[in-house]
């Protein structure tokens, strides 16, 4: 059934081999979204990072993430995941780009919306 859908089987013999036959199925799992250029970017919700002091105590931190492709001609249609890329930023410095309105009352506050 999966080879006449352009799917992927595989036989596993033994329990060492799950690890390389997974690792090739990851290909095919990536494929999709590598032909309709669909890369997700995941923004964690803010959390305390605490290996940080900014001399006030802990820092407000977020986490953005997204998967990292092969651009290959001759890997585009494979869909090779090469890794995922992503980096810690401050909440303050998020704030700091945020456009400021003209009316801001003393009560008002920023929020960062999640997808959970």
């Amino acid at each position: 059934m999966a080879c006449a859908n352009k799917g992927y089987f595989t036989q596993i013999s033994t329990l060492a081999d799950v690890q390389e036959n997974v690792m090739e199925y990851l290909h095919v799992l990536s494929r999709p979204k590598v032909i309709d250029r669909e890369h997700d970017t995941v923004w964690t919700e803010a959390y305390i990072d605490s290996t940080l002091d900014d001399g006030q105590g802990t820092v407000l931190m977020t986490t953005v993430a997204m998967p990292v492709f092969s651009t290959k001609n001759e890997t585009r249609n494979s869909g090779i995941l090469l890794g995922v890329v992503g980096t810690d930023i401050p909440v303050s410095e998020l704030l700091k780009i945020i456009p400021k309105y003209k009316v801001r009352l003393p009560t008002s506050l920023n929020y960062i919306p999640t997808n959970y």
